[in-house]
């Protein structure tokens, strides 16, 4: 069956007209008819959050995180404390001189809203490990995770 151009163009302008009806944007002369109700929704949602538990307003944005140090860092204890939860693990210093680390951890359920958060500074001399702990006090769920978030020198070396 052989159709003629014009045929074909009409049909194609018909179907592209049908399939792009109403894909304007308010520039170009949307109008709605009603206006949106404006509604106060708060910072932190509680849904999904067990009971008790509050997401923290105050999470950083911005913590000192060197990807490198991440190899000398380890945890080795995420645990409930009597006011809240702790990571702890072994940082190590690889170089000839003494270091200053901050070590930031989150607090988390297990969706990842972020309930607390911790930071330590670890002094670590030249060559060894030291002990490191984060804890914070705040109302923790049993499925608490510990997130290691950033670990950085604090003593502005970058030595590593």
């Amino acid at each position: 069956m052989r159709y003629s151009r014009a045929a074909l163009l009409i049909t194609t302008t018909l179907i592209l007209t049908s399939a792009t009806t109403g894909c304007t944007n308010s520039v170009t002369g949307v109008h709605h008819t009603s206006d949106p109700t404006p509604s106060k929704t708060p910072v932190f949602s509680a849904e999904g959050l067990p009971p008790g538990a509050v997401g923290d307003p105050n999470v950083p944005t911005e913590v000192p995180n060197d990807p490198d140090l991440r190899k000398y860092i380890t945890t080795s204890s995420c645990i409930a404390t009597d006011d809240g939860w702790s990571l702890s693990g072994t940082i190590e210093n690889p170089t000839d001189s003494t270091a200053l680390y901050t070590v930031t951890v989150f607090f988390a359920t297990s969706n990842a809203t972020i309930l607390a958060t911790a930071d330590t500074v670890v002094e670590v001399s030249a060559g060894t490990s030291e002990n490191w702990q984060a804890s914070s006090d705040f109302a923790a769920p049993p499925d608490t995770a510990c997130v290691l978030r950033g670990v950085a020198r604090a003593d502005g070396d970058n030595r590593r």
